[in-house]
């Protein structure tokens, strides 16, 4: 079994994140065609990190917004996610297995207990049974086991667990990984709060790309996004100012953060191309077969497939963050 510190040592990890249609794939894609660079889970998108109910949500609930209920309630949900995630891979039994060792090495205290919320949750053939053990067979509700209450490790710890239990993945989706430099992670933080949604992954970079709000409008409109405004331009106005606003609050710059547009990535290949590798430590003219001149194409798509009245309420409201 490897040490976690060894395997860290052994490759780097390097995630990629975007706000939604930024142009973020393309830099994946860049990556993924170099042969040092492994794409973890074949290039989907790592999700357990940042979804509700993830590890993100499991930090906060028991480090920076804990209660007894919070905590509980997070670790519920975070095993539902990682089981759901374990069913789709070949080694499921080995994930469940490091799962189980994560959460015995992170829960300082458990015990049974049904706290009023997840009391009023139970559908009517518990809720019966519940009333059953308790009136009549007279059971203490630490004796039913219907709820697991919880109380976690100091953050610190939670924290090394938690990067072990990355690098135990990695290690079981992908046992050739000692074969590459770089491990890079698809959508694996929250670009709204890169610093601490990618801090389970310990030393790491970060590469977030944005793109110009048209193309992500049309994008949007275009794919029909289920999370995303492309069906009123008004909407998508007011959604894009307040999400860049709540990135620029929370952004810091660190060194283990690069930012690419995507548009001047495509135009400026080479030379973007050349700045990535540098930031990722390959040689700079470590080359990718990444097809680049198809992805270019996408670039002004915008300009003639919205509408003149939509593109000049954007290029008015959103001159600011303009890229061509």
């Amino acid at each position: 079994m490897y040490n976690y510190h060894n395997i860290q040592l052994m490759i780097k990890k390097i995630i990629i994140l975007g706000s939604g249609n930024s142009g973020s794939g393309a830099i994946f894609d860049y990556l993924a065609g170099q042969k040092k660079n492994l794409p973890f889970l074949n290039g989907n998108e790592f999700r357990i990190i940042q979804d509700p109910d993830g590890l993100y949500d499991l930090y906060i609930n028991n480090y920076t917004n804990f209660s007894i209920n919070n905590s509980a309630s997070s670790f519920e949900r975070f095993i539902k996610m990682v089981k759901m995630f374990a069913s789709k891979q070949k080694s499921s039994n080995l994930i469940i297995e490091k799962l189980e060792s994560f959460l015995k090495n992170v829960i300082l205290i458990n015990y049974s207990g049904l706290p009023e919320f997840y009391r009023k949750k139970l559908n009517l053939n518990l809720k019966i049974n519940f009333y059953l053990k308790r009136i009549i067979l007279k059971k203490k509700i630490n004796e039913l086991k219907i709820f697991n209450m919880t109380v976690p490790v100091n953050e610190k710890k939670f924290l090394e667990e938690a990067e072990l239990f990355l690098n135990n993945l990695i290690k079981i989706i992908h046992n050739d990984f000692s074969n590459y430099q770089n491990i890079i992670f698809n959508q694996s933080g929250n670009f709204w709060n890169i610093t601490d949604s990618t801090q389970f992954f310990g030393k790491r970079k970060v590469i977030i790309v944005d793109r110009d709000p048209r193309s992500i409008y049309w994008s949007f409109k275009r794919t029909d996004a289920f999370s995303y405004p492309g069906n009123d331009v008004d909407v998508f106005i007011e959604w894009y100012k307040k999400t860049q606003n709540i990135f620029k609050k929370n952004f810091k710059k660190n060194k283990f953060i690069l930012k690419i547009n995507y548009e001047n990535f495509l135009i400026n290949y080479s030379r973007q191309s050349k700045l990535i590798n540098k930031f990722i430590d390959l040689d700079i003219n470590e080359v990718s077969s990444f097809d680049y001149k198809n992805s270019y194409q996408n670039i002004y798509k915008a300009k003639h497939n919205l509408s003149k009245k939509d593109l000049k309420k954007i290029e008015k409201k959103l001159s600011k963050y303009l890229k061509w």
